[in-house]
């Protein structure tokens, strides 16, 4: 259900299911538009991914993507993307499309389409979602064989990077039997038994369906407002599904090790704890930000410190947290050699948080990072978006200011509570055969 308010944004639902948030201000000379659709992380995720490259293959009037990008083009350059997405167990399709402000386009006299530039790149959008290029309800046979051959490509050049195979291993086998250890970009053996119709009947159904938000800003004057929600309510939409439900949570097994070996001379270690998400207090949830900026964020972390600085024993060394999900992960770039002494002195910094043996000044350097990202949240319209759009999601404060406010207030104490929150799961080691010692700063 769209929020009457969400930080910057004035929100409200459409009679057709669409949740629509637009912050009108003059601090940008373009309108930056996204749409988004939500579902489950199941078995259609490797559907969706390939739904990003068939769509911008063209429409109805722009039938190709030479006249596809030619259309951007006439909009005074304006730009579209497609992506998808992990949030937790939901997955995510966005489009993002930013032209220039019909109020700026008035006042230089810019000779736009009538109905104004914001509008005229609402239809594209609009047709790549209900009218794709699709003769004889199937996306063409040539396109579709190209694109699923682009997909399983981008999958492999995204682990061809080591550190993210070693990533998305370690999700596999510490969530397996959930859908968060699926990957974003599907699976390729799943992606070759995909057919053109089957994705096109299942692309109809959900853009009809799918819990779907459309969040705006830039120089937005009243009118070109009512012309998006008009255009926007008049979308054929039906049985609007409720967003995906908060997801599998399961404790953690204990600690439990997993090892892989490929030829590399670097090793990768990772160390996976979980967490209960579920009805976390906001101060908790901004405690844990503030938590693992000490822990594991930057180049004055415990663990860059600890395990780089100090022992030399890694070529990286830092943790993140998916708020979305309840997970910790320590990550670091090893010799092999040297995993049991990395390991010890990686799940030492874990338990030193806990105890509270971290300083103030660690607390303040780490508070002063996380406060000057805010800083800038508001000075570029889609920075502004996907602050306000996360929020929604994981239930944070969505106002700049207030979020800043709440970190601000963060005691050490507050981080000490939190850090007594993830408890060690699996550990996974890809060990490299070859087995060169990391350079001590």
């Amino acid at each position: 259900m769209a929020e009457p308010r969400l930080g910057v944004f004035t929100g409200e639902r459409l009679e057709n299911g669409i949740d629509v948030y637009h912050w009108s201000t003059r601090k940008f000379t373009t309108a930056a538009l996204r749409l988004t659709l939500h579902d489950e992380l199941d078995e259609h995720t490797s559907a969706r991914a390939l739904l990003t490259g068939l769509l911008k293959r063209g429409t109805k009037s722009w039938p190709d993507m030479r006249a596809f990008t030619r259309r951007l083009e006439e909009l005074f350059g304006a730009s579209m993307g497609i992506d998808v997405a992990k949030l937790g167990e939901r997955h995510t399709s966005t489009f993002r499309v930013e032209v220039v402000a019909d109020a700026v386009a008035r006042r230089l006299a810019l000779d736009a389409p009538q109905g104004g530039l914001l509008l005229s790149a609402l239809e594209l959008v609009r047709e790549v979602l209900f009218e794709p290029i699709a003769p004889g309800d199937a996306f063409p046979a040539d396109a579709f064989d190209q694109e699923r051959q682009n997909l399983v490509h981008a999958i492999e050049s995204v682990l061809d990077d080591k550190i993210a195979w070693a990533q998305q291993r370690h999700v596999e086998e510490m969530f397996r039997g959930e859908p968060y250890a699926r990957f974003e970009l599907g699976d390729p053996a799943r992606i070759a038994t995909l057919t053109a119709r089957d994705v096109l009947a299942f692309h109809r159904h959900r853009v009809a369906t799918a819990p779907m938000e459309v969040f705006v800003a830039g120089a937005l004057e009243p009118r070109d407002l009512d012309r998006l929600r008009e255009t926007l309510a008049a979308w054929p939409r039906k049985s609007v599904a409720a967003l995906p439900h908060e997801g599998v949570v399961k404790p953690a097994s204990g600690p439990r090790l997993l090892e892989d070996e490929l030829p590399l001379a670097q090793s990768k270690l990772l160390i996976g704890y979980r967490y209960d998400p579920r009805a976390l207090p906001l101060r908790d949830q901004y405690a844990l930000g503030l938590y693992n900026a000490v822990l594991g964020s930057g180049s004055t972390s415990k663990l860059f410190k600890e395990v780089r600085e100090k022992r030399g024993l890694a070529y990286y060394a830092h943790s993140m947290v998916d708020r979305f999900k309840g997970a910790l992960t320590l990550s670091a770039g090893i010799a092999a050699r040297n995993v049991a002494s990395a390991r010890e002195v990686m799940e030492a910094q874990v338990d030193a948080m806990r105890r509270g043996a971290f300083t103030s000044d660690d607390v303040e350097i780490a508070r002063a990072g996380i406060l000057n990202g805010l800083r800038g949240v508001n000075d570029s319209a889609f920075q502004a978006i996907e602050f306000a759009a996360t929020a929604r999601i994981a239930r944070r404060i969505a106002d700049v200011d207030e979020a800043a406010a709440m970190v601000r207030s963060l005691t050490h104490d507050d981080v000490v509570r939190v850090a007594a929150l993830p408890q060690e799961d699996l550990t996974y080691f890809l060990k490299g055969t070859e087995d060169h010692e990391p350079a001590a700063d």
